[in-house]
């Protein structure tokens, strides 16, 4: 994907070169350690107030990184932009890192706005109405180092003229513009230290699958509304998507406009067609509404060591977790399989609650399980706590696939200081159910014969091991040295803190309240 996005000179690219809202640079976020020069920054952070007083239904600011002073903007909802949504952002100029103002209507006029941004380091300008003359107010911005002006006017004598007067810049994204590929060549040999992006061409006739369409969101949660922000890489390319569950096709799903607002829990199947192409495959996104934060949360029951997380800071991070589950011990879920998950809360302010929902991690392959019972308690006070609602969740079977899901319970609506919630793992892992060919039972012989070979791997196990046991006793020569060495983990092996999941463990890494 990332290849055709950005042609083949991306095998070089950094990650930390990447926009910040880049798809890439989050998975990869996620894995790696973050290059110690993005870590620190010479400016202060910008007052939470004003952070949020900034963000609206056309604007997003968030920082890069937890506990980082830096910003990254996302402009979009082309009908309400004007260089008014620049200009408002003069409280947080020093912050700003990186800019995203793709397929907004802007014109060469207001980049002096964003001249302001002393500290940007990445700009996104794609299918904007720039022209090349306009690119001379970014000059000033000592620390750009990635700018994409992809589908725009720009062309090969504006570029020729002012690529020497950016100082930082590293990267340009140039393809679909007016700039031809011969020129390409002259811009890389006018500047060596800039590596310009031309980009993938479709000429019609090796028709390819389309990747499938990005997500922009910086966080599938969201309190109140959520405009939802899906892209392609690949211009020209038509989106279509559902919200019913159903797949989306070519003519009868609707097609995504950027002016989809969320306001509940929503799964939106995505998928791009366009002509001369394969069509995608389809992207799933799931999209929590959590219309409340506790403003304090204590895990009563103690997590097991091995399944930790952040504590109680994982389950109000906005961030969801993955089927998949590494062995370390940052990972996104908090695991249960000793203990029942037992969680109290606290609203300094009663608030009118009506649900709350723990998303929850199901994959039996690795032992992990639905609770047996979910219980919700709320009140007035601690002390005055009573039980809101029950939740007794299907149980999945050793053969069910790995999914997240949302275990939500219910109630009438009322005023709340105090919400507990109680999960109990269960006791008895499912038995598995083996199958003959095609899915169907086994018959008695099959059985018997599945039985035999259990037995015969077991037998020549203990063989193994009388076998290796007989031959350590000998190697101690009774005492004397040279015997042989204790066994070490190898890379891979379970260690302290780094065990999998425990049979029957729930995981849990967001609580829904609403």
């Amino acid at each position: 994907l990332y290849w055709i996005k950005g042609n083949a000179d991306n095998m070089n690219k950094k990650v930390v070169d990447l926009p910040y809202s880049d798809s890439l640079r989050i998975l990869a976020a996620t894995r790696l350690k973050p290059a110690e020069d993005e870590k620190e920054y010479d400016f202060a952070s910008a007052d939470k107030e004003t952070i949020q007083k900034l963000n609206n239904s056309y604007r997003v600011i968030y920082p890069i990184a937890k506990e980082s002073p830096a910003l990254a903007v996302n402009i979009y909802n082309r009908s309400s932009y004007s260089p008014k949504v620049l200009d408002e952002l003069g409280d947080v100029k020093k912050q700003i890192v990186s800019l995203e103002l793709n397929k907004m209507p802007v014109k060469d006029a207001d980049l002096k706005y964003v001249s302001r941004f002393e500290n940007l380091r990445v700009l996104d300008l794609n299918f904007t109405d720039i022209t090349g003359k306009g690119l001379k107010e970014l000059a000033s911005l000592k620390h750009l180092k990635n700018l994409s002006v992809s589908g725009t006017r720009v062309n090969y004598q504006d570029l020729q003229e002012q690529i020497n007067d950016f100082k930082s810049l590293s990267t340009l994204t140039v393809w679909n513009t007016q700039v031809k590929e011969s020129e390409v060549k002259k811009l890389k040999d006018l500047n060596k230290r800039v590596r310009l992006i031309f980009g993938f061409k479709d000429d019609g006739n090796n028709p390819i699958q389309l990747p499938p369409p990005l997500l922009e969101n910086r966080s599938h949660i969201f309190s109140t509304i959520l405009p939802v922000q899906i892209k392609h890489p690949i211009n020209g390319v038509e989106i279509r998507y559902t919200t019913d569950g159903t797949d989306p096709d070519s003519l009868k799903s609707p097609v995504f406009n950027g002016e989809t607002v969320l306001k509940e829990n929503t799964d939106i199947k995505a998928k791009a067609f366009k002509a001369g192409w394969f069509s995608s495959n389809i992207a799933d996104f799931h999209f929590y509404k959590s219309k409340y934060k506790p403003d304090s949360v204590i895990l009563v029951s103690s997590p097991d060591p091995d399944r930790m997380a952040e504590g109680v800071y994982t389950f109000f991070d906005n961030f969801v977790g993955t089927t998949d589950l590494p062995r370390s011990t940052s990972e996104k879920w908090i695991g249960y399989a000793k203990n029942n998950m037992e969680v109290i809360m606290e609203f300094k302010k009663p608030a009118t609650i009506s649900s709350v929902g723990l998303n929850t991690l199901i994959k039996p392959e690795s032992g992990v399980f639905p609770p047996a019972l979910i219980e919700i308690w709320g009140g007035t006070s601690k002390a005055g706590m009573r039980l809101l609602s029950t939740i007794k969740p299907q149980q999945a079977t050793r053969e069910t696939k790995a999914y997240i899901t949302t275990l939500e319970g219910k109630f009438h609506p009322q005023s709340i200081s105090f919400i507990k919630v109680v999960a109990k793992p269960i006791k008895d892992i499912p038995k598995a159910n083996p199958t003959g060919k095609g899915g169907k039972p086994l018959t008695a012989k099959e059985k018997a014969d599945l039985i035999a070979k259990f037995r015969a791997a077991r037998t020549k196990a203990q063989a193994g091991q009388d076998k290796s046991k007989a031959g350590q006793d000998k190697s101690k020569g009774n005492g004397k040295k040279g015997g042989a060495k204790p066994a070490q983990n190898k890379p891979g092996q379970n260690r302290p803190g780094q065990q999998g999941p425990r049979p029957g463990m729930i995981l849990v890494d967001e609580i829904f309240i609403n």
